[in-house]
Formats: structure tokens, C-alpha cells, sequence
């Protein structure tokens, strides 16, 4: 059996049953009703302690089978609970969709990253299966290394997936600079805080997304 640490977004941040935030509920983001209609129904409270403790019931059900079937196609050998030293679980970020958690693994001496993405909030359920069957499809149709492989569905409560965390890859995301009123883009790169890059970057960051999209696009479906 491994042993397993909880953290926050990074290791300076340890959480276990002794931490004042173990037993207060995950935050969650709603969306908004639209004008004239009533905001979504109110997510159930789930705590920080129930997170960790259902990510590893997930993980670890029979032998840790679902957390080995990645590193065994990886190192290209089948690997057992015996190769598998240790877990740390990383409660990434919060979002309207998901609670991700990074899994940073040692087996057999080398180390690797995974996620499992878990859904809380009611949008998340719902789009869960959803979202999994899309990522699929998408890694059939267009093996082109670009998207997560799904390793392992459970849709008990909460539901969560188990696939591919890329290191080295990041979110980038619009956001409005002050000082002179214009939309700029910022990258999350598991620092601390979000930075803005430059004009350059950003067009580099749209002919990436456009090229992706072009070579997905099916003239037969659209």
C-alpha cells in the first residue's frame, strides 16, 4: 500500500484531519440564471476531507488497478500495488465543472502525474459522461497526442474520471487590464498568481488553438 499525502494547489500548503479547513464545504461557483429566469439550485455542501477521502476510494478499488492502467501503457509494463510508493493528491483549483486533483505518483522509482476530475456541482454531474464519451471519441478519431486519455468512469457520488494530467501544459485565459481598459491574456501555470504575456504570445496561443481546430474539423459532420 502506498503511502498518501493531501495537499492544496501546492506542497507548502499540507492538509489533513487536523487542518481547519478539513471539514468545511469545498467552495463552489454557480452560474447565474439568465435575465428573467431563476440562478441554478444551490449545490449540496461537500467538504475537503470528504474530496480526499473519495478521490482515494476511487483510486485505490482493487489493488489500485484504475491508478496503475496509466504508468503500466506508459513504462510499457504491468505494474502491481507493490510498485506503487507513493501518492500525493493536490486539490488543483475550484471550478464551475470540476474539483480537480493532481495525483503525483511514484512507481517503481519514476514519477508521473495523473488527474482525477470530480464533480460536486450539479453541472458538473451532468456533463461528466458527457464530457468523457467527447474526450473518447476525439482521442479515436484524431490520435494526435493532444487530448487526455480516460482511464476509469465512476458515477457513484461524488462522480469523478480518472485520466492524463499534462505537465508542462497550461490554461490560458482572458482577463481586462485596468489601467488601460483592454482585454488581455494571462497564463495559470500552477504558480501562486496568474501572469499576463505579451501581444506576441497570445497570437502564438490563437494560431495554436486554430491550427488544433482546423485539424479536428470533419467537412462530412461540421
Amino acid at each position: 500500500m502506498p503511502t498518501i499525502d493531501y495537499f492544496l494547489a501546492t506542497s507548502r500548503h499540507p492538509i489533513d484531519d487536523r487542518h481547519p479547513l478539513w471539514r468545511q464545504p469545498l467552495p463552489t461557483r454557480r452560474l447565474g440564471g439568465a435575465a428573467g429566469k431563476p440562478a441554478p439550485p444551490k449545490d449540496e455542501p461537500f467538504s475537503y476531507g470528504s474530496y480526499f477521502q473519495a478521490v482515494v476510494r476511487f483510486c485505490e478499488a482493487s489493488g489500485w488497478r484504475r491508478l496503475l492502467l496509466a504508468p503500466s501503457q506508459t513504462l510499457a509494463t504491468p505494474m502491481t500495488e507493490q510498485d506503487l510508493q507513493h501518492v500525493s493528491i493536490y486539490l488543483e483549483k475550484d471550478g464551475a465543472f470540476y474539483h480537480p486533483a493532481r495525483l503525483a505518483l511514484t512507481v517503481d522509482g519514476q514519477s508521473l502525474s495523473m488527474v482525477v476530475n470530480v464533480a460536486t456541482s450539479r453541472l458538473g454531474k451532468q456533463a461528466l459522461l458527457q464530457e468523457t464519451h467527447a474526450l473518447e471519441r476525439l482521442n479515436k478519431e484524431h490520435p494526435f497526442e493532444w487530448f487526455p486519455a480516460v482511464y476509469a468512469i465512476e458515477d457513484k457520488t461524488p462522480p469523478m474520471f480518472l485520466g492524463d494530467w499534462f505537465d508542462g501544459f497550461h490554461e490560458f485565459h482572458l482577463t481586462r487590464e485596468k489601467e488601460v481598459d483592454e482585454l488581455k491574456m494571462v497564463v495559470w501555470d500552477g504558480s501562486d498568481s496568474p501572469h499576463l504575456i505579451s501581444d506576441e504570445q497570445g497570437a502564438e496561443v490563437y494560431r495554436a488553438m486554430a491550427m488544433i481546430l482546423a485539424a479536428c474539423y470533419d467537412p462530412v459532420t461540421t
